[in-house]
């Protein structure tokens, strides 16, 4: 049994495999299980993974007929041994101090899981971007309950799977798996993550370098499948009933699910933003504006765009983004 235990879903990602997995044996801290779930791979990466597992016993290779990442990151959570999980999307890489530090913040302050900074990789070049996301700096390295934290805490972490080092029995204890049936399937898994955990630690050093430009990575998709943020947020709002944080939560949320639905249906392809428009347009028409905070959305020129997509149609509402720039 190691541990902390590494999951690490595999997918024609031959090109960017080796620079993955070469950050993951290298890494500081060495009790490790690297669980590389080959989610039906049809180009070299089973070979690739064959090559290392030769090398290094730690790593344990699961393969599988192709059922999408989150039923991979599943199928690795059910193989783990470890106290600890981390997961790492094998065509991004890490620093070779993640697992040491974040393991480190875990245990030195008794949390359930540690979230920390990363950077975008964009091209071949390896230059390094900053994350556009931030944490209030008073935070920083504290141990913080969620009921300390004020509305903005969930669009301040990063919602996504893999910047995080969790607790194995914060996962176990409240049966978190992730959605199969839709991309964006961290958005719901993270809220778990966060309304469930007792304590949690935040450090804003960049150990996780994300891809930012492959090819099928999420924020490069524009297919029909971009229609599921809807469905995505609609679950996460679901959670945040569930915990019964909506109401301290709901301007946060709001904003947050306003600008991203802008910016998907701006950038979907033209073939399915119709289809978005409608999806969009019926999550929104739920809700009263009314019983929002208006001083948060003063400035915001989505909030207008949303209220005018409530009450127009798929043409009239292009027309307004188009002129709103």
């Amino acid at each position: 049994m190691a541990e902390v235990s590494i999951i690490v879903p595999v997918y024609n990602v031959e090109k960017y495999l080796s620079f993955c997995l070469d950050s993951l044996v290298n890494q500081t801290f060495k009790d490790i299980e690297i669980i590389c779930v080959n989610d039906g791979s049809t180009d070299n990466s089973a070979e690739v993974l064959e090559h290392y597992a030769c090398f290094d016993k730690r790593i344990k290779i699961i393969n599988k007929e192709n059922g999408g990442l989150s039923s991979a990151r599943n199928a690795g959570l059910d193989a783990a041994s470890g106290k600890y999980i981390a997961f790492v999307d094998s065509d991004d890489f890490v620093s070779h101090f993640l697992v040491e530090r974040a393991y480190n913040f875990v245990q030195k302050k008794n949390a359930d899981f540690a979230a920390f900074g990363f950077d975008y990789v964009v091209g071949n070049s390896l230059k390094l971007y900053e994350s556009g996301f931030s944490f209030p700096k008073s935070l920083v390295g504290k141990c913080v309950y969620e009921t300390d934290l004020n509305e903005n805490f969930y669009t301040k972490i990063h919602p996504t799977a893999w910047c995080k080092f969790y607790s194995a029995k914060l996962i176990q204890n409240n049966n978190l798996r992730f959605c199969e049936d839709i991309i964006f399937e961290d958005l719901p898994f993270a809220a778990e993550v966060y309304l469930s955990a007792n304590r949690m630690v935040y450090t804003n050093l960049p150990l996780y370098y994300y891809r930012a430009e492959r090819q099928g990575s999420i924020l490069s998709r524009r297919d029909e499948k971009t229609v599921d943020f809807i469905t995505a947020i609609e679950r996460v709002d679901d959670v945040f009933h569930k915990y019964g944080r909506f109401e301290k939560y709901k301007n946060a949320l709001m904003q947050y699910n306003i600008q991203r639905s802008i910016h998907y249906f701006i950038t979907v392809d033209g073939a399915y933003r119709e289809k978005f428009f409608y999806s969009m347009k019926k999550y929104f028409s739920k809700f009263n504006f009314k019983e929002y905070d208006r001083r948060r959305f003063a400035k915001d020129k989505n909030l207008n765009l949303i209220s005018l997509m409530v009450s127009c149609n798929y043409p009239a509402f292009c027309k307004a983004v188009k002129r709103h720039g």
